[in-house]
């Protein structure tokens, strides 16, 4: 009996020790998460998140501007590209963001295809949010603005709901500006006031549609079999975050016309391998892989061909030339050679609307 008291006893004791070993680790791991949940909450990542397939609509007051659509075209782990659509223009930018710091370092005004920046020469720098999130943090800016963090609990109602959001002051001589940036959605509202304007231009989240592509105009123009010209039609392209502007005009360019009388401008072997943009030549160089020059053809067609390729891509970027190669080599069949300094110009002289 006294052994089974005492085999009792210790039994009880290490079960009462297991017990709180059990709830010291349960609570390490408890304060572990919210350690975890909190310094995930005082990352910018959590405050200006890069959103694919999503449009985010804004609502303006004070401004026939102030209306926006946001869409991130390219996502690439640190840098984002963002289109910024108002009623005046559409704007890319390239987004950096990374230790502690989102920053815009590019900026394109009239900016409306779909086609990756991330290799352009940065020509601004503007620090939009910084680590540490707390009130009093402040940078100034490359125009001498300074900006800092005012609060981060801010209490803000837009029309698409109510959020606690980091509220960051912008303020220069002439005016001040607030902008709200909300958990896992980022910019939800921003208040711009010049000195003595008491209402101001106000921006604010109305919704936000996801899984949704973004719509480009392009004219794909078409060589026609007899008469030295060609037809052209208009479509609206989609394009998800990231997909390839190469694949898409690819596979427009191999369509057939709705007509009989003119042809796609690709076969389906032929294949655009790359497409580069040289903004301040206004040229376009696109790279084909060698199908496109080892199918024979008579040389008013291939001629055909290549000003509706030239037609197209002038169109689609806006740019004034185009410089064509293949597998990184000049153009090279028994009617034309393009070496890299040759360039052709858009012909629309006898181009017709299908």
């Amino acid at each position: 009996m006294k052994h089974y008291k005492k085999y009792f006893s210790i039994m009880m004791l290490i079960v009462m020790i297991a017990a709180v070993m059990m709830a010291c680790n349960s609570g390490d791991e408890t304060s572990e998460d919210m350690v975890d949940t909190e310094e995930t909450e005082q990352k910018v990542e959590s405050f200006f998140p890069f959103l694919p397939d999503t449009k985010l609509f804004y609502e303006g007051e004070g401004s026939e501007y102030a209306d926006t659509v946001v869409y991130f075209d390219y996502i690439d782990n640190h840098q984002a590209q963002r289109r910024r659509q108002t009623a005046g223009t559409t704007i890319g930018e390239v987004i950096d963001r990374e230790e502690g710091i989102v920053s815009i370092r590019y900026s394109e005004e009239e900016f409306y295809s779909f086609f990756p920046l991330f290799e352009e020469e940065p020509n601004r720098e503007e620090i939009l949010l910084k680590e540490p999130l707390e009130v009093g943090n402040e940078w100034v800016l490359e125009d001498g603005r300074k900006r800092r963090i005012n609060d981060v609990s801010a209490q803000i109602k837009t029309k698409y709901g109510e959020f606690e959001a980091i509220e960051v002051v912008t303020e220069s001589d002439e005016a001040v500006q607030l902008d709200y940036y909300a958990q896992d959605i980022g910019l939800i509202k921003s208040v711009f006031k010049v000195n003595g304007d008491e209402e101001g231009i106000v921006t604010q989240l109305a919704a936000i549609e996801e899984n949704i592509p973004w719509e480009v105009n392009v004219r794909i123009y078409y060589p026609e079999w007899e008469d030295e010209g060609s037809l052209y039609e208009n479509h609206s392209i989609e394009f998800r975050t990231n997909e390839s502007i190469e694949e898409k005009l690819t596979a427009y360019l191999q369509k057939e016309p709705p007509v009989e009388t003119a042809a796609a401008a690709l076969q389906e072997s032929m294949v655009i391998n790359r497409l580069e943009r040289n903004k301040d030549e206004q040229q376009v160089k696109v790279d084909f892989n060698a199908a496109i020059t080892e199918i024979g053809m008579g040389s008013d067609f291939e001629s055909q061909m290549l000003q509706s390729i030239t037609n197209t891509l002038v169109y689609y970027f806006n740019v004034e030339s185009v410089v064509i190669s293949v597998e990184d080599g000049p153009y090279e069949t028994g009617h034309f050679y393009l070496g890299p300094e040759d360039f052709l110009i858009p012909d629309n002289e006898n181009a017709e609307k299908i």
